[in-house]
């Protein structure tokens, strides 16, 4: 389960780690009197004070026939299913009466697949003292048991993009990547003319989503103001080195640092529009175009195809990329990068099979491109 204003707070209910946490922005975690100092503010003796307080309690609370029989159920591993159209979601007092009780649903934020179908949904909750929790619902089954919606996490690895569909009804759009759901839906309204997607599970779960429909896209990535937002941002740009990108830019971090803590698209702006469109015109670049580089090869008349292409250019790119950004421009980095990967393939007998394998290509755009350039 997930707490915190973006889901950065994580508590484990079962399994091997139940009753354990970890922070993903603050990177700490430990146990339920941990948990309880820092909820409560309090000292290692008043924690334990109140745990022994709440468990003395406990036995003389009333337990719902049905609890042992759901509890077995939770253990077991769920399985997610693609939901069936004709069973929406259930609102939150269906979900569970416990959390509806404490907590108003403020949004429900929806992941589809490619073709604008629903996979699962995040909910946005709060309280009336203003605490948030986000929490994922997915559609599935556990084991001997029917298929039903959930406050479960989606299971499928990897995990689709916030936005999906809109990349297929806007095949040409600039792409914007921001961290969170409610700053994408925010982005979109600022921009109507870029797609703003995001990836679920907060600022440490960006590799265990498939970019791979971004190949060829132009991208710009929009990372939160924190250390968490920078880190986050760097996993994505390696990633999109290796799906192949068309443009790669991520808004400059001298320019957010003026901005205040934490701050991202979702927040009122604190300065003028203006701002907000400069920060993305004066975006710094973060990786070479795949079409800059097969125009090159073209241009030695190197016929190599886009996946042997692909792999020589992102392999080019981790090898010398992060030495070459301490002290040269962003043109000076592609000339190196684009020189490099250029030789590399004019000295070795394709297909070069030493390079280590790239994410995964749409294979028939990668032809496409090959009858384009």
């Amino acid at each position: 389960m997930r707490f915190g204003s973006k889901g950065s707070l994580s508590v484990h209910l079962t399994g091997s780690k139940a009753g354990t946490f970890y922070d993903f922005e603050e990177q700490v975690g430990g146990g339920p009197l941990r948990l309880i100092e820092r909820t409560l503010s309090c000292t290692p003796s008043q924690a334990r004070k109140y745990a022994q307080e709440f468990l003395g309690e406990a036995p003389n609370l009333p337990i719902p026939t049905h609890f042992a029989h759901k509890k077995i159920l939770e253990e077991q591993e769920f399985v997610s299913l693609k939901p069936d159209p004709n069973l929406p979601p259930p609102p939150l007092k269906k979900l569970s009466k416990g959390l509806a009780y404490y907590y108003q649903e403020k949004m429900r934020h929806t992941y589809r697949d490619t073709e604008g179908n629903t996979l699962f949904h995040i909910l946005r909750l709060e309280n009336d003292e203003g605490k948030k929790t986000i929490l994922p619902v997915s559609y599935g089954y556990f084991q001997g048991g029917e298929p039903t919606w959930t406050l479960r996490g989606y299971q499928a690895l990897p995990r689709p993009l916030y936005n999906l569909h809109l990349l297929k009804e806007q095949p040409n759009a600039r792409v914007l990547i921001v961290e969170g759901e409610k700053a994408a839906d925010h982005a979109n309204k600022l921009f109507p003319n870029t797609i703003s997607l995001t990836w679920s599970g907060g600022a440490k779960a960006a590799d265990k989503t498939d970019w791979s429909p971004l190949f060829m896209r132009d991208v710009i990535i929009w990372p939160d103001n924190d250390k968490a937002g920078y880190e986050a941002a760097d996993t994505i740009c390696q990633l999109l080195r290796k799906v192949g990108i068309k443009s790669l830019h991520t808004v400059d971090k001298q320019l957010l640092v003026t901005l205040p803590p934490k701050w991202d698209l979702a927040d009122p702006l604190p300065q003028k529009e203006q701002f907000i469109k400069d920060a993305l015109l004066r975006a710094s670049e973060r990786g070479v175009g795949l079409p800059t580089f097969l125009s090159l090869l073209k241009a030695h008349s190197l016929g190599v195809d886009t996946q042997t292409a692909l792999k020589a250019l992102s392999h080019t790119e981790e090898r010398l990329r992060p030495a070459l950004s301490q002290d040269h421009t962003p043109p000076e980095i592609r000339s190196h990068i684009l020189k490099s990967a250029t030789q590399t393939l004019l000295s070795t007998t394709p297909p070069l099979n030493n390079l280590p394998e790239a994410t995964k290509e749409p294979q028939q755009k990668a032809l496409e491109l090959e009858n384009s350039v």
